[in-house]
């Protein structure tokens, strides 16, 4: 399969638009600011932060625990000699891809808020999403759909992201433009 293909599933709206209602049960509010949802790309998106760090995350996680608290752990090397790493330093430089990333999803994120809004996912007043669907994490759980690890994400991103401010979101992400 050629690279160009590979992109063209990974990044297409409307596979993307069935991450959104677990992101809203993870999310658990009646509201989010559409500014939001514009983090979750750069998040989900990105495997190096998708698989080493949201998929370990769980109903407890905040921001600050997976991106910032320090944490050393011992990593097996070879012929049972461990070496210690700071797990937090290796979360905190994957968010320096963040900001880029948010600005060459912005386009993508478009078509897939359009395309949720069409399934009837949410409503929109005044930059303020209300989700309309929620899809309950714990029914997928053993589902074998390649998928499953992207809702797993979505969801966890939606407890991480949570118990933030817009504001800080941003700052801790370093994305200074909108």
């Amino acid at each position: 399969m050629k690279i160009e293909s590979i992109i063209n599933i990974t990044e297409n709206p409307f596979w993307i638009s069935e991450t959104l209602p677990y992101f809203f049960d993870g999310y658990a509010k009646d509201e989010i600011e559409i500014h939001v949802m514009y983090l979750i790309l750069p998040f989900i998106l990105t495997k190096s932060i998708r698989e080493g760090i949201l998929l370990s995350a769980n109903s407890s996680s905040t921001f600050d625990s997976l991106f910032y608290a320090p944490s050393n752990k011992r990593k097996k090397v070879e012929n049972n000699v461990f070496e210690t790493f700071n797990e937090s330093l290796m979360n905190k430089t994957s968010l320096v891809v963040i900001e880029e990333k948010y600005h060459s999803y912005k386009e993508l994120m478009n078509k897939v808020l359009l395309i949720a809004y069409r399934k009837n996912y949410y409503s929109l007043k005044r930059g303020k999403i209300s989700p309309i669907k929620r899809f309950d994490y714990s029914k997928t759980k053993n589902s074998e759909d390649f998928l499953f690890d992207y809702f797993k994400c979505s969801r966890n991103l939606g407890i991480v992201f949570k118990d933030e401010s817009l504001s800080n979101l941003y700052r801790k992400c370093q994305i200074s433009r909108i």
